[in-house]
């Protein structure tokens, strides 16, 4: 085999060195995803992750994950257990810190990102160069869909370093021997990955996985030997230590609730999107695939690898393989290069992976992330191939400058970090923030171009590339550190939370329910995580009878209104009522309520809360009290709005 080729001496530098190379990627990694990891309000799906993780941690139950004391099953509990642990080794297990509660939910996540990094490091170390691997990581960190997942607290960043460690460890073979075949220890560390992954999202891992190598197999050894690998003992190991621990939690899931396989198979096809198979052609509109999401899906999958797939696409076609010397070249019966199993590998997981989701029905683009890892390997290999260089000598020139202009964007961004943060420190005291991300930047560029006139005309292709994920990362430095702190207090999420905030009172339990949505469609379950933190106790409302959670149907000829004269006839379900106590849900479960309750409680009411931007927020809010200290205001309009957009008692 031709050994892979060597770093020039010039390249031989202190800042090339590996464990210099590692700690360098930990500190651009926490200069660029660490900074507002508890500055913003939970946002998106945060607040699915958050809820279980702090049920988990206040109950004792590690197995069953709730969701305001409803069993929630639309993902697996691994992440669960890495938030709820992250929270007890570094808040405390009963500390209600909002922001330490943000760090937790988001940190795994953020962890997942660099250890994304650390693999590519470590990948195909016999084949590719140094320097292709360092470009590699760096990509990786600087890709638009890392920087956004990768700091909040949602779980696909981790499950794309998990895929990513296991291609990894089943490519070993490969990278020693193009012809070879997995090996057993591949199989069996490959195995203990899938396991957690599927821990954490099901079929997801198997799912980007399992394309990868199936379609680098019979592109590299053969339809035969592929047949063959399939069916040796190594990857039935590889099947049974990655269902096992899935299995076992199912088994004790099931034993504890009383669910039947049935009800998981139901629950389970629902969120995977396998109920939707087969209504292609369904009478009803509402049932049928959306197909807008074909037509955007690819474009999806492209924006969320910039900048790195403007690189990768084009590498996917063998004449530009073959003239950038990732293949061989045909005409003349050359010898593959070394890197061409590192090649045909990534092409494989951008092909197999997008493949597979875009024919999956109700899968979206942000469901196959592990594919910035193909995406990243390729654009470092068509940026630091050998013959690329070569061929693009004569434009030495023009990369140089190129390469110099980015290497004072870190600088820039720094400065203009600085500069807001003077700006802003009578409201945010910031100054020292945007002090320090100033000084790291003006450190980056300084030393990227100390290094940028040291290396080869050959290697300024790479140098370009290596400025460009440089710049990202400060840009992204920058905005996390100052301006999304600034922003923070006027996300959707704090204003919605302020709001409600001002009408429940923290010492009495709230119940709620899952239909009420906040202004722009902001999810419930974000909002609710608050109020588990600030109220006494939190539980669904189906702890209320419910014959009680919709109005009664009006009498003919009687108009709606008239509701509010109906009353409770069971003594039993007034009983069952938990009082004092507030009650949070949907406009129409709340005033039904309040119909059927004011003759036997005093109630307060909000019914639409008023916001200080229109539209209002479409939630009710009716506290209950048996002592008759609380007013009984009328709960089916809404009060007045004060100056400051809230409404008067």
């Amino acid at each position: 085999m031709t050994p892979p080729p060597t770093l020039a001496p010039a390249q031989r530098s202190f800042w090339l060195r590996p464990p210099i190379v590692v700690l360098v990627l930990i500190a651009l990694w926490a200069f660029s995803y660490l900074p507002d990891l508890g500055a913003r309000d939970l946002r998106l799906e945060e607040g699915r992750r958050a809820t279980p993780a702090w049920e988990m941690l206040h109950t004792g139950d590690y197995v069953v994950p709730r969701l305001y004391g409803e069993i929630y099953l639309s993902k697996p509990p691994f992440y669960f257990w890495l938030v709820a642990g992250t929270k007890a080794l570094f808040g405390g297990i009963h500390d209600e810190n909002a922001t330490r509660w943000h760090w937790a939910v988001r940190f795994p996540s953020a962890v997942g990102a660099l250890l994304g990094a650390l693999i590519l490091l470590a990948f195909a170390r016999r084949t590719l160069p140094w320097h292709t691997r360092i470009l590699a990581a760096l990509a990786w960190l600087a890709t638009a869909t890392l920087l956004d997942k990768g700091t909040l607290g949602e779980i696909d960043a981790l499950l794309s370093s998990l895929v990513l460690a296991s291609l990894a460890l089943w490519f070993q073979p490969f990278d020693r021997d193009p012809h070879a075949a997995p090996s057993f220890t591949g199989w069996l560390g490959a195995g203990l990955l899938m396991a957690i992954a599927i821990l954490l999202k099901g079929p997801g891992g198997p799912l980007q996985f399992y394309p990868t190598i199936i379609l680098f197999m019979l592109w590299q050894i053969g339809l035969r030997k592929t047949f063959r690998i399939l069916r040796s003992p190594g990857h039935a190991l590889f099947i049974l230590l990655a269902i096992l621990p899935a299995l076992a939690w199912v088994a004790l899931l099931m034993s504890r609730t009383g669910l039947s396989v049935h009800d998981l198979l139901h629950i389970w096809g629902e969120q995977t999107g396998l109920d939707e198979i087969g209504v292609m052609h369904a009478q009803d509109p509402s049932e049928r695939f959306a197909w807008s999401r074909y037509a955007t899906f690819l474009p999806d999958v492209f924006s969320m690898t910039l900048p790195w797939s403007l690189w990768a696409i084009p590498a996917l076609f063998p004449p530009v393989a073959r003239w950038a010397g990732l293949l061989p070249d045909r005409s003349d019966r050359s010898p593959s290069p070394p890197w061409a199993a590192a090649y045909r590998f990534a092409a494989a997981g951008i092909l197999g992976i997008t493949a597979i989701f875009y024919a999956y029905p109700g899968a979206q683009a942000r469901h196959m992330m592990a594919v910035a890892f193909p995406v990243t390997l390729m654009a470092a290999l068509l940026i630091t191939a050998p013959a690329v260089a070569e061929k693009w000598r004569a434009l030495a020139p023009a990369f140089a400058t190129a390469a110099g202009i980015m290497t004072l964007i870190p600088a820039i961004a720094g400065l203009v970090a600085l500069a807001a943060s003077i700006f802003l420190s009578k409201a945010h005291g910031l100054i020292p923030i945007g002090a320090t991300i100033a000084a790291i930047g003006l450190v980056i560029t300084i030393v990227a171009a100390w290094a940028g006139k040291r290396i080869p005309a050959t290697s300024l292709a790479t140098w370009v590339g290596a400025t460009l994920a440089l710049t990202v990362l400060a840009g992204r430095a920058a905005v996390a550190a100052v301006f999304l702190p600034v922003k923070a207090p006027s996300d959707i999420t704090a204003i919605d939370q302020r709001q409600i905030d001002t009408l429940i009172s923290p010492t009495l339990p709230a119940y709620t329910t899952k239909t009420f949505t906040t202004r722009r469609g902001n999810g419930y379950y974000n909002i609710l995580f608050y109020i588990h933190l600030r109220t006494a106790a939190t539980g669904g409302l189906h702890a209320i009878p419910p014959a009680m959670l919709s109005p009664p149907p009006p009498a003919p000829g009687t108009a709606s209104a008239s509701h509010a004269n109906t009353q409770v006839s069971s003594t039993q379900d007034v009983a069952a009522i938990p009082s004092p106590c507030t009650l949070i849900g949907s406009p129409d479960e709340i005033a039904g309520l309040a119909a059927r309750l004011r003759s036997h409680f005093d109630l307060q009411g909000h019914i639409g809360v008023p916001g200080r931007q229109p539209p209002p927020i479409d939630t009710g809010i009716l506290s209950l009290y048996k002592d008759g200290a609380a007013r009984r205001p009328t709960p089916a309009t809404t009060a007045p709005a004060t100056r400051s957009g809230l409404p008067t008692p």
